[in-house]
């Protein structure tokens, strides 16, 4: 016997390895064997061992390449996700593979023909233990008009690792109030297992539906949380959205109507377009080309503010070759600039570097000042509230220690007295120094560092997202499901490698159990 199965019959029906089940069977299915004795037995057990293991040898070969191929399969179908290709490439990946082996390699043809790159989507599967998590909220439409709800988690481990995956991207086919919006949330930190004394804020944009106290998607989550947590939960209006709304308080229309107007001349038509790109790398220009403004996208002003700006002198000199009118020295340089701005230009970084401008004149905007003190008294206000925390968090070796928290007060000291800490401090990235902490002689201060890293700023994620889903679910690429579309995008936003390894063993075992499923 080979370990439980006969070696005469190949049977594996022998229950337990004892001597008298063994001799039963031995007995009464090859009672013709008991004549083998001596030497001519040895022979004959060698050569049905040897005959075995050659058996099994085959099968073992063909099991290593159909794991092979399966791995293939996935790391493939993993870049075409990640490339936001259609799934429908994959076969044609494997046409061009099939090309060069008829070149290169002959012999090795029927392995790649038994790669599987059919129209399949790859399931991921992300299991990390967090000490805190916050989530990122924000809804946009696709090229169906589907309202996509985007949610983001960034998590924090009991390293102070920190991880910010794609949770989700619920379609909302009906409307999309806070109730809606709160149940897609609710599902998608359940299904992720996540406790929800874990979580430590929220970040939404300023729409009602999601801010509001009562029947918007905050006060829907504070109920279900309960007063203890929800008094404790952070709630932030992203930051570069603030920054959005200041801008449209602000009288940026007459600029933007300049630029606009520049930029649709170079680049609605392909000769001017064309001219403009060769005159940029005549002069060796910063930037290759001008981008446009789209209005829907509110990321999109600055950007195509910035990148005006930068190129500002050459967009002058090719107006003036082509004859056109331009009084770019005076909107963005001279004497008359009518943006609406003065003073603190602190959540306008361009603008800053714009007005530096030794030709710049405030003197004719102090009449709007007041406007603009409008716009900042309303926004950036949570942010301010927290200024001293913020502190905390970025300097703790700054920070007066009567002002913190008690609990925090004789860690904050300690790490005063200690040399070393400053040291690590001055030259460490901040999350490296929170990272090297002695969790036993610091708990209280790593927790709560551990608690503010994990909250988002911004929702410029679930922008970049939709971004990419509008690559994805393109005017072509409409009849693009739902359920893949989000795998695709969790693929492409990842940080993390799929378990391409597990999720062969998975699929093994899968096809062991059900052997008519096509590997």
């Amino acid at each position: 016997y080979n370990s439980s199965r006969c070696l005469f019959c190949l049977s594996k029906h022998v229950s337990l390895k004892k001597e008298y089940n063994l001799r039963r069977h031995y007995e009464t299915k090859h009672p013709k064997l008991a004549d083998l004795q001596g030497e001519d037995r040895k022979q004959k057990i060698e050569a049905l061992k040897k005959q075995l293991v050659s058996q099994q040898g085959v099968f073992e070969k063909r099991r290593k390449e159909s794991e092979a191929c399966t791995i293939a399969s996935y790391r493939i179908a993993n870049l075409v996700a990640k490339s936001a290709c259609p799934f429908i490439d994959g076969e044609f990946v494997k046409d061009c593979m099939l090309e060069a082996c008829d070149v290169i390699c002959p012999e090795a043809k029927d392995a790649f023909k038994n790669i599987s790159l059919s129209r399949t989507t790859i399931q991921r599967r992300i299991q990390v233990k967090v000490t805190y998590f916050s989530a990122a909220l924000d809804e946009s439409t696709d090229n169906t008009d589907t309202a996509q709800l985007s949610i983001f988690i960034r998590g924090v481990t009991g390293t102070c690792q920190v991880y910010q995956e794609l949770a989700a991207l619920v379609p909302l086919y009906g409307r999309t109030t806070g109730f809606e919006i709160f149940n897609a949330f609710k599902t998608a930190v359940e299904n992720l297992n996540l406790p929800w004394s874990k979580l430590s804020a929220v970040t939404t944009d300023g729409a009602p539906s999601m801010v509001g106290e009562t029947n918007g998607f905050i006060g829907h989550l504070k109920r279900h949380l309960g007063p203890d947590q929800a008094a404790e939960l952070k709630h932030y209006h992203c930051i570069i959205h603030q920054e959005a709304l200041c801008g449209k308080h602000l009288q940026f229309k007459e600029i933007m109507d300049f630029v606009v107007s520049a930029v649709n001349f170079i680049r609605a038509r392909s000769l001017n377009h064309r001219e403009f790109q060769y005159f940029l790398e005549d002069i060796s220009a910063a930037y290759g080309d001008v981008i446009y403004h789209t209005e829907v996208r509110w990321l999109s002003r600055g950007n195509v503010l910035k990148r005006f700006f930068a190129l500002r002198n050459e967009i002058k000199l090719f107006l003036e070759q082509k004859g056109k009118d331009t009084l770019l020295n005076l909107k963005l340089q001279g004497k008359k600039i009518d943006l609406p701005l003065k003073g603190n230009l602190t959540h306008f970084p361009t603008c800053q570097e714009a007005f530096a401008h030794k030709n710049y004149n405030w003197s004719r905007h102090s009449c709007v000042l007041e406007d603009l003190k409008l716009a900042f008294s309303a926004r950036f206000g949570q942010f301010r509230n927290e200024q001293a925390t913020l502190q905390l968090l970025a300097d703790p070796f700054s920070v007066d220690t009567e002002t913190v928290p008690g609990e925090l007060q004789l860690e904050i000291i300690e790490l005063n007295c200690s040399t070393a800490m400053r040291t690590k401090h001055r030259e460490m990235p901040l999350l490296e120094f929170y990272q090297s902490l002695d969790r036993e002689q610091f708990p209280n201060l790593f927790a709560n560092a551990q608690k503010w890293i994990s909250m988002f700023g911004s929702t410029y994620i679930c922008e970049q997202m939709f971004s990419l889903m509008k690559l994805n679910k393109s005017p072509l690429r409409t009849r693009l499901t739902d359920e893949n579309l989000q795998a695709v995008l969790r693929l492409a936003t990842t940080s993390l490698e799929p378990d391409i390894n597990q999720l062969v063993s998975e699929r093994t075992s899968s096809l062991q159990q059900n052997t008519h499923l096509p590997i």
